[in-house]
């Protein structure tokens, strides 16, 4: 009977995990729609035009932030989907350059806007970088330290605007490196939009942590009326990896280690803590299993996950990091 009573427990709490994670997952990835439907904001990705240069040379800012400034030979890209690191000159200790046009054609959607008007850019991963408008210094970032990764830039209305960004490439940098679109448009609107986003990330982490809670709860449970002592230490090695999982996906080693770093560290703590289940449940349910078996579904599950992990970081041929993640949290 208590047997019964757990796995019905589990089974259920599977399945209104999944749900959850599905419809909020969904919820999320309709943000960029939901914003674009205003007729305050317009897609900018198919309106601007972004050069970007890699090199180990100083380039005078006298010389690169003038308007006039002759880029043909720098390379066209289109952002967000241009991968930088792609670029030989990707390197720790090179600078990286990004001159994005946008032409005063881009305002006629928005022409009712009459200084307001802003350029929204996400996912600039750069340990620093100075932004400048039309020549002029802006603003110094930090994302590393504060997590300002995100930045809305004034400009001006019905005129050619130069957004320009200069980073100093370190550990761990991508560069531009985003999966939601380049906008356009209010201000006050795009700030709402990315609180809402915000909001709604936050209560998924929230929700996300009291369910792996209600795991531990679970199987606790399994523990205290089954009395399986001698797969305790299997409960603790879960336990442990839950909890660095959320810290790592809450940005909280965001600083010692650099991005790059805490994905490959995300997908090693999920590999254990997929592993401890596994060999939890076969305990549990009394199913003999070799070692050989257990190191070959080790390997082949660091393996697999490893070449997920490597790809959403650099080449998004098959998933990119939001699939990566929810890959993790379904399975385990």
């Amino acid at each position: 009977m208590k047997n019964k009573t757990i796995t019905v427990l589990i089974v259920a709490f599977a399945l209104f995990f999944t749900i959850f994670i599905v419809q909020t997952s969904k919820d999320l990835s309709e943000s960029n729609a939901k914003i674009l439907s205003s007729k305050n904001v317009v897609d900018a990705g198919e309106l601007i035009s972004t050069r970007i240069k890699v090199t180990d040379k100083v380039i005078s800012d006298n010389e690169w932030l003038s308007t006039g400034f002759n880029d043909d030979s720098w390379k066209l890209i289109k952002i967000p989907s241009y991968k930088a690191v792609r670029d030989k000159n990707f390197k720790v200790g090179n600078s990286i350059y990004y001159r994005i046009r946008i032409p005063k054609k881009a305002f006629n959607k928005i022409s009712h806007l009459e200084n307001e008007s802003f350029f929204a850019i996400n996912g600039i991963y750069l340990s620093s970088f100075d932004l400048f408008i039309n020549g002029e210094f802006y603003k110094r970032y930090s994302p590393k330290n504060s997590g300002e990764n995100r930045v809305l830039v004034p400009v001006r209305d019905h005129v050619d605007n130069l957004v320009a960004i200069k980073g100093l490439i370190r550990s761990g940098d991508t560069g531009i490196d985003s999966r939601d679109k380049i906008m356009l448009g209010k201000g006050v609107e795009l700030n709402a939009i990315h609180s809402a986003d915000y909001k709604a990330q936050t209560v998924f982490q929230l929700v996300f942590i009291l369910c792996k809670g209600s795991i531990l709860f679970i199987f606790g449970l399994i523990y205290l009326l089954i009395k399986v002592d001698h797969s305790f230490e299997k409960f603790l090695v879960f336990g442990l990896c839950t909890l660095l999982e959320e810290l790592i996906a809450g940005d909280y080693f965001y600083g010692p280690l650099n991005f790059n770093q805490m994905v490959y560290f995300y997908d090693l703590v999920n590999v254990g803590a997929a592993l401890s289940v596994f060999l939890f449940l076969a305990q549990v349910t009394k199913t003999q299993i070799s070692k050989k078996a257990v190191w070959i579904f080790s390997l082949c599950l660091l393996v697999v996950s490893l070449f997920l992990a490597i790809d959403s970081l650099h080449f998004n041929y098959f998933v990119d990091l939001s699939a990566f993640m929810k890959f993790w949290n379904l399975l385990t």
